[in-house]
Parts: structure tokens; C-alpha cells; sequence
């Protein structure tokens, strides 16, 4: 089964970043402009948000999850990591209910994030196949790092 990330989070989340790199370029370039001259005005606050919005829509067509009844492939850009669900000891609820990312550790201690498609399936799919889980005081105990 193939699953996208959702469009509507990964797009915001590449729109804050453009305003931010917008108003950057705004005040780093564009402060010493006369108020008269519109033209490299608007340049300066659209070119930057568009640039970074082309490449968010870049970053949803190269990015998507494919479930099996072992694993999680998550292809993003040309890079292909593999979860599998034998390796996956700690899931994170409450953080993944209420950010809508799926946040586990594996039995290496690796926290991994892997943000949800739009409708929570990979999160379904990861609690039906995941046979093992830790309580948080096992995991704190063998990775005392590990954050709630």
C-alpha cells in the first residue's frame, strides 16, 4: 500500500517558511528601496514564498510511504529508509495524536518522525503490526535519553 504525507500540513509548513525567507529578504534587501517602487517590492516578497512553495510541492511527489506486512519503506527524495516493525519498541500517542507525526523509537534507540498521511492510516497500520511495545519506564531504563 503506497501512502502520500498530508498536503495541506507539508504545504503550510512550507508556507510559514516561505513568509519567514520572504520577510528576510525583504528587510535585508529591500528596506533601502524607496516606498515609491512598488515593483522590487513585491519581487522581494513573492519570489522567495513562490521559490520555496515550488519546492514543497517538489518535496510531496518525492516523498511517500509503502506498507507491508513487515515494514515501513519511506522513500524521500532518492534516499530509501526502511522501518521494520520487529526493530519499533516505543510509540509516542499522545504526540502523534496531537501533532498528526508518527514519533517511535526503534531498539537502538533511534527516535524516528515520520509525519502522517491525511488520513491516519500509517498510524493504524504501524499499531496493528507492531507486536511488542515497551512501557516508557523500560525504555528510559535502556536509553536514558529517550524523551517523553
Amino acid at each position: 500500500m503506497k501512502l502520500y504525507p498530508s498536503v495541506k500540513k507539508t504545504l503550510s509548513y512550507y508556507g510559514i517558511l516561505g513568509v519567514i525567507t520572504s520577510l528576510a529578504f525583504y528587510l535585508i534587501f529591500g528596506y533601502p528601496y524607496t516606498p515609491f517602487d512598488f515593483g522590487k517590492h513585491i519581487l522581494l516578497l513573492t519570489v522567495p514564498l513562490i521559490f520555496v512553495l515550488i519546492i514543497g510541492i517538489f518535496a510531496l511527489k518525492k516523498s511517500w510511504y509503502t506498507l507491508t506486512n513487515k515494514k515501513i519503506i519511506h522513500q524521500k527524495g532518492s534516499k530509501t529508509y526502511e522501518y521494520p516493525f520487529g526493530i519499533i519498541v516505543w510509540i509516542d500517542h499522545p504526540y502523534t495524536k496531537k501533532h498528526k507525526i508518527l514519533r517511535f523509537y526503534t531498539n537502538r534507540g533511534d527516535e524516528i518522525y515520520l509525519p502522517l498521511d491525511s488520513k491516519g492510516i500509517l498510524y493504524t497500520y504501524t499499531m496493528e503490526h507492531v507486536k511488542a511495545l515497551w512501557s516508557f519506564a523500560q525504555l528510559k531504563e535502556k536509553f536514558p535519553k529517550a524523551s517523553e
